[in-house]
């Protein structure tokens, strides 16, 4: 079951855009407009992604207020997203992403778009 989860862990992980996704989640859960926020990819896309984690496991969604919020499923996933992050050698964007959500204030950003 494990060796399941890492297989598929690892195959999810060879797009960026869903590595960003993950490596964001791993910092705080985000509504569709924190993450359209800081990625330069388009709603379709980003919904793309979302629901290959979905169906994967790796990601969870739960109702908030009026905002769905996404969150990593289980300890497996941040264990090996600390691994990788650990052992990997340009953090440059994962820094930048980081940085950046720090600022992402939800309700400024969701309201703005309707």
């Amino acid at each position: 079951m494990i060796m399941d989860k890492l297989i598929n862990l690892f195959k999810i992980l060879s797009d960026e855009n869903r590595m960003r996704i993950l490596f964001m989640l791993k910092e705080k859960q985000l509504c569709v407009c924190e993450m359209l926020s800081l990625l330069n990819i388009t709603g379709a896309t980003l919904s793309s992604h979302l629901k290959i984690l979905k169906l994967s496991g790796i990601i969870e969604q739960k109702k908030s207020g009026r905002w769905i919020e996404y969150t990593l499923s289980d300890k497996i996933t941040i264990e090996m997203l600390d691994f990788i992050e650990k052992h990997f050698n340009d953090k440059k964007k994962i820094s930048e992403d980081r940085a950046k959500l720090t600022k992402v204030k939800r309700e400024n950003i969701c309201n703005s778009k309707r």
